[in-house]
């Protein structure tokens, strides 16, 4: 019978071998990870005054973060096209 700390050390291990391979799967997609994730802590804020600002009555929950994704979205592709259409 397995005692308590070979069960502790081999529960870490596993846990140690699926982060590696969750990290070593989402290598190409770090740079895209870590640059959502400066962009959702930036617009948070933000996104705060947005929800605040429009209100939607009970259809809230689910317009006011579509909303606010195109109107981000849009701040991108926006420019991004003029860009394409200028070259």
């Amino acid at each position: 019978m397995p005692t308590p700390s070979s069960q502790r050390i081999a529960r870490l291990v596993v846990t140690l071998a699926l982060a590696a391979l969750g990290v070593w799967i989402l290598w190409d997609f770090l740079p895209a990870l870590i640059w959502a994730t400066v962009f959702a802590i930036a617009t948070w804020p933000l996104y705060g005054r947005f929800v605040r600002v429009v209100a939607l009555g009970e259809a809230g929950p689910i317009a006011a973060p579509l909303l606010f994704t195109l109107l981000i979205g849009m701040l991108f592709l926006v420019p991004l096209a003029f860009a394409a259409v200028a070259l």
